[in-house]
């Protein structure tokens, strides 16, 4: 009776079987029976051939390519790139970004070790320090509409040029507190400091949005928003690099003043290269 059974397969011990048999319809006294190994792979192959769909049509024109290929000939053009590089071909944009890169700089820099400065060095609480740090915002928030309408009346040049150095002159005067300075000889300075920051920020973003072409006005405005936060990054980075390396802190923190002022003062004479934006763009 085993002659007329089919398929015929054999297991590990050479002994040939019905792979049927052996799968299906066993008796109930047949529970320890296992199906062979080499059955079992046999369904298996003749399942996948059922499902799966002949792709040896794409395996040509889909050849993967070694990695060797791969760094040898890598992509370099991106159909539709998430910044296009044409764009730091106009140096009004290209001079936006790095005027904006170093007011934030400056802003955040100094914003964050005067805080430490009011509280560690002149022993004032975190509330008194807040208030003491709010001439610095109040000038920020009344000198952006002026900002404003410096750029709609002589484009961004001037405005940024005059912001950067009224950044430098707030950062020579701060470079000269010292652990016993009164506030009188403190918020003059800082009230200075953000009214630069005011006027800069607008103007670095009408030279940035401004120069690009109409369709790529949203990535000109992520640009500029990206370069605002790499400056606040730099800024704190800079200035604690700077007072780390120095025995006391407001040493560390009146040469760190000096080097902000050093790059502001740069960064006024970068913004001579700004342009009015076009009315076509």
């Amino acid at each position: 009776m085993a002659g007329d059974l089919s398929p015929q397969c054999a297991d590990r011990l050479g002994r040939r079987s019905n792979c049927n048999a052996l799968g299906r319809g066993k008796p109930r006294g047949t529970f320890g029976r296992i199906r062979p190994r080499r059955c079992r792979i046999a369904r298996r192959r003749t399942a996948r051939a059922r499902i799966r769909p002949d792709r040896s049509e794409f395996r040509e024109p889909c050849r993967r390519r070694s990695g060797t290929d791969r760094f040898r000939h890598p992509p370099r053009r991106a159909t539709t790139p998430l910044l296009p590089l044409a764009l730091f071909r106009s140096r009004s944009v290209s001079a936006g970004v790095t005027v904006l890169i170093a007011s934030n700089v400056a802003l955040y820099g100094a914003l964050f070790y005067l805080g430490l400065y009011l509280q560690n060095i002149q022993g004032f609480p975190a509330l008194e320090t807040g208030v003491r740090l709010l001439p610095l915002m109040a000038a920020f928030t009344l000198a952006s509409p002026l900002g404003g309408r410096l750029t709609a009346r002589f484009g961004p040049r001037v405005p940024l040029t005059a912001g950067m150095v009224l950044l430098a002159l707030s950062f020579l005067g701060l470079a000269r507190l010292s652990a016993e300075s009164t506030y009188l000889a403190q918020w003059p300075w800082l009230g200075l400091l953000g009214i630069g920051m005011g006027i800069t920020i607008v103007a670095a973003t009408d030279a940035i949005v401004g120069n690009v072409p109409g369709e790529h006005s949203g990535v000109a405005g992520g640009l500029q928003t990206t370069a605002g936060q790499l400056g606040g990054v730099l800024g704190i980075s800079l200035f604690g690099v700077l007072i780390a390396g120095n025995d006391a802190f407001v040493g560390g923190m009146q040469t760190a003043m000096w080097v902000g002022a050093g790059i502001a003062l740069m960064s006024a004479l970068l913004a001579i290269a700004v342009e009015k934006p076009q009315p076509g763009k």
